[in-house]
């Protein structure tokens, strides 16, 4: 763009979605990612712009809970191949219908970008957010690490390279508090299941074709039951 001279306008109708390849981890590790996303949920998007905090195309979950829900029973009765559901799952911040369409969870706060430099700062704590989730072993011991130790090395932690502008903008007693509403709003999906042992995901993920309706995939999955 810059060699060009284009001059990027983005609108509020403009966004940056975000897909994390997850294709070769287990649903317990696919579940972590989930986990340490809701808790520090509204601290990321927040740090977007401010417009995205109520945009009805990326609702956080604590806002809107029965994609999170309709995740959590999914994998509860098919632990193997989960029922997702496009029309409740597709507009949330983060996206988990697209884990049956590419084998990816799509984080979608990020707002309309004119330059790349915000762009690096988001990729860097979405990087840094899969490693910390992929660190623990399974979602209860994430929430049990919070729960034993909510503190400002915790919040550096999962915030990676966004703490620097949270921490400016509110106190550390209002970080926590957010991180802790983010606990409860996931408490359907870590307790849904024991974890040990789930099924290793599958590899690739089974892929929709445009036109093939939920209805008959759901017919599919009930068979192989």
């Amino acid at each position: 763009f810059k060699s060009c001279k284009s001059y990027l306008a983005p609108s509020y109708r403009t966004s940056t979605h975000v897909h994390v390849n997850v294709s070769d981890l287990t649903w317990t590790k696919v579940c972590n990612i989930v986990t340490a996303w809701c808790i520090i949920e509204s601290l990321a998007v927040g740090w977007c712009a401010p417009r995205r905090s109520g945009n009805l195309f990326c609702i956080p979950f604590r806002v809107a809970s029965e994609p999170i829900q309709q995740f959590a029973d999914g994998l509860k009765r098919y632990p193997a191949h989960p029922e997702l559901h496009e029309n409740s799952l597709k507009y949330a911040a983060l996206n988990l219908y697209t884990l049956r369409k590419f084998g990816t969870p799509e984080f979608r706060p990020l707002e309309g970008l004119k330059s790349p430099e915000k762009l690096h700062v988001w990729l860097d704590f979405l990087e840094n957010l899969y490693n910390v989730a992929l660190s623990y072993e399974d979602p209860k011991a994430i929430l049990a690490d919070f729960s034993a130790n909510p503190s400002v090395a915790l919040a550096q932690k999962f915030l990676g390279p966004l703490w620097g502008e949270v921490s400016e903008k509110q106190t550390l007693h209002q970080t926590l508090m957010s991180m802790q509403e983010g606990v409860w709003s996931v408490q359907d999906l870590v307790y849904t299941l024991d974890w040990t042992p789930l099924p290793q995901k599958e590899e690739p993920v089974p892929v929709l074709k445009p036109k093939k309706r939920d209805a008959e995939v759901d017919a599919e999955y009930r068979d192989w039951e």
